[in-house]
C-alpha cells in the first residue's frame, strides 16, 4: 500500500519533475555558454594584454622601450604642468661596451645587458623609470625634482651602480657609463629633452667617460641642428624627398652588368644636397631607419617592375643597418612587397656591414636564415676592414662578400696589398662565397682584380650612379661595350 502511494506520488509530480529537469538543463546550458562567453572573453582580454605588453618591452631586459618611455615621459610632462613641477630625463650609454660582444659573444653580452638593467632599477627610486631603447643605450625618467641635487643624486647612483664587476660565465667584466642630463620644462618639450639628454651625453663620453654632464647653453647650438634633421627627415618621407641612384657591378669574366647598388640620396628644398653619412647616422639615432629602409625597399621594386616592363632584368641590392636586423618583420615585410609588384624574389640582394653582423650574432643569424629560406641574396659589405673571424663567416648564411675599396685602391701600389687582396679573394672562394671588390676607379686595378679571379667589380670605372630615368641608358651603353 505505502509502495504504490508512493509510485502514485511520484507519477502525479512526474511533469513538475521533467519541468524541473528540462528549466535545470536549460539553466546549465545558459550558465555552460555564459561560462564559455566569459572565459573567451577573458582570453581575448589576457591575449591583448600580453600583446600590449609584447609592444611596450624590451624582450631581452623587460624593460619598457623606447615608444613606452615616451608614453610615460607625456604623462609626466603631463603631470608637471598640472602640478606647475619638474622632471629629469637621463640618457644613459654604456662605455666601451661593443669589446664585450667582440671578445665573449653575444649571449655573454646579453647577460650584462640584463644585470645592468637590474642594476640601473634598484638605483632609481620606486617612482622613477627606467627604460631600454637600444643596444647599450637606457634611459630614466626622474620626476618629482625641486633643484639639480636631487637629481645628481639619483644620477651618481646610476653611475656608481655599475662600478661594481659583473661576473658571467667565470669571466669578470667591468662596464661604465656616460649619462647626459636634460630638465623639464627648462630645456624643452618632448622631442627636444630627448635630443637635449642624448647631446648631453655625448658631451660626457667625449669628455672622458663614466660621468654626466646637464645640457647647458653651450649644447644647445648642437640639439637645435638634431631637432631640425628629425623634423627635416620626417618631412623628406612625408614630401617624397628621396631619391635613389643605381652604380652597375659588373661581371669581371663577361664584363656584363651583374646587377646595381640602390644608393639613397636626399635633396633637401632649401638646403640642397645632404650627404648620406649625415642624416643616415640622424635617422639611426631617432629610429627612424625602418621607415626610411622600407622606402627604399618599395621604391627599388617599383623600379624594378618598371625596368621590367621595357625588358630590362636587374638585380637590385640594399644597404641595411643594424637597426633594421633587430625587426623581426624585415624579411616578412620584404616579401609583401615583391608579392605586390609581382617580382621574384631573387631580383633583391641585401649589403650589410659585417662589423654591425658579428657584433649581435643571434638576430644577425636569425635574419640572415629567414633570407636564406626566402631565397634572397645577403653580401657582407667592406670586406678585410672589420673584426670577422674564419669560423664566424663561415656559418653565416651569405652568399657574396664585398671587398671594401680601401684594400682595392692599394692593389696596383705596392706588393703587400696585392697579395692580400689575393688572400681574401682566395678565402670567399674557399667558404663557395662570391666575391665584388668596390672603389674600382682605374684600368689597372680592374685588370689586376680580374687576374685574382674576383668575381664581380664595382667603382666609378664602370659608371657614376645615376637616377632611375638614366638606368636604361646605363645598361645600353655597358652592353655595347662588349
Amino acid at each position: 500500500m505505502i509502495a504504490n502511494f508512493n509510485t502514485l506520488i511520484i507519477w502525479l509530480a512526474m511533469p513538475a519533475i521533467v519541468a524541473l529537469a528540462a528549466w535545470s538543463g536549460y539553466s546549465f546550458k545558459k550558465r555552460s555558454q555564459q561560462n564559455d562567453s566569459q572565459n573567451s572573453r577573458f582570453a581575448l582580454e589576457y591575449l591583448d594584454n600580453d600583446m600590449s605588453r609584447i609592444a611596450t618591452t624590451d624582450v631581452l631586459t623587460q624593460l619598457p622601450n623606447r615608444n613606452a618611455f615616451k608614453q610615460q615621459l607625456e604623462a609626466g610632462i603631463r603631470r608637471c604642468k598640472r602640478l606647475n613641477s619638474s622632471l629629469a630625463v637621463a640618457f644613459i650609454d654604456l662605455d666601451d661596451f661593443k669589446p664585450i660582444n667582440d671578445d665573449y659573444g653575444h649571449h655573454t653580452g646579453d647577460e650584462v645587458l640584463q644585470m645592468v638593467a637590474q642594476r640601473l632599477n634598484t638605483a632609481v627610486r620606486h617612482c622613477d623609470l627606467v627604460g631600454r631603447i637600444g643596444g647599450d643605450e637606457f634611459l630614466a625618467l626622474i620626476e618629482d625634482i625641486k633643484s639639480n641635487q636631487d637629481v645628481v643624486t639619483i644620477v651618481e647612483r646610476i653611475i656608481d651602480s655599475l662600478r661594481q664587476p659583473f661576473y658571467v660565465n667565470n669571466h669578470e667584466l667591468q662596464v661604465s657609463a656616460s649619462v647626459g642630463i636634460a630638465i623639464y620644462p627648462r630645456d624643452g618639450n618632448l622631442d627636444r629633452l630627448l635630443i637635449a639628454a642624448d647631446s648631453a651625453m655625448y658631451h660626457a663620453k667625449s669628455a672622458g667617460k663614466n660621468q654626466f654632464r646637464f645640457y647647458d647653453e653651450e649644447m644647445e647650438l648642437a640639439s637645435d641642428r638634431l631637432l631640425e634633421m628629425q623634423r627635416d627627415l620626417k618631412l623628406a618621407l612625408e614630401r617624397n624627398e628621396f631619391e635613389l641612384y643605381f652604380q652597375p657591378k659588373i661581371d669581371s669574366k663577361t664584363n656584363l652588368l651583374a646587377g646595381v647598388e640602390a644608393l639613397l640620396r636626399w635633396e633637401h628644398p632649401s638646403k640642397g644636397w645632404i650627404s648620406p653619412s649625415i642624416f643616415i647616422h640622424a635617422a639611426e639615432r631617432f629610429g627612424m631607419m625602418n621607415q626610411i629602409n622600407h622606402w627604399v625597399v618599395e621604391e627599388s621594386c617599383r623600379t624594378l617592375h618598371r625596368l621590367r616592363s621595357k625588358g630590362i632584368h636587374l638585380q637590385i641590392s640594399i644597404n641595411l643597418s643594424t637597426q633594421q636586423f633587430r625587426n623581426t618583420d624585415l624579411v616578412n615585410n620584404v616579401l609583401q612587397i615583391l608579392k605586390r609588384f609581382e617580382l621574384p624574389n631573387s631580383c633583391l640582394m641585401f649589403e650589410v656591414r659585417e662589423v654591425n653582423g658579428l657584433a649581435s650574432q643571434e638576430p644577425f643569424n636569425a635574419r640572415l636564415e629567414e633570407f636564406h629560406n626566402a631565397g634572397i641574396d645577403v653580401a657582407m659589405d667592406h670586406f678585410g676592414i672589420g673584426d670577422s673571424s674564419i669560423s664566424a663567416l663561415r656559418k653565416l648564411k651569405i652568399s657574396q662578400l664585398k671587398l671594401d675599396q680601401s684594400i682595392t685602391n692599394k692593389i696596383t701600389k705596392d706588393k703587400k696589398s696585392y697579395n692580400i687582396a689575393d688572400a681574401l679573394i682566395r678565402f670567399a672562394h674557399a667558404l663557395e662565397l662570391s666575391i665584388i671588390a668596390q672603389g674600382v676607379e682605374t684600368e689597372a686595378e680592374r685588370q689586376a682584380l680580374t687576374e685574382l679571379n674576383c668575381d664581380q667589380l664595382q667603382g666609378h670605372l664602370f659608371g657614376r650612379p645615376v637616377p632611375e630615368s638614366r638606368l636604361p641608358q646605363l645598361v645600353k651603353q655597358i652592353s655595347a661595350m662588349q
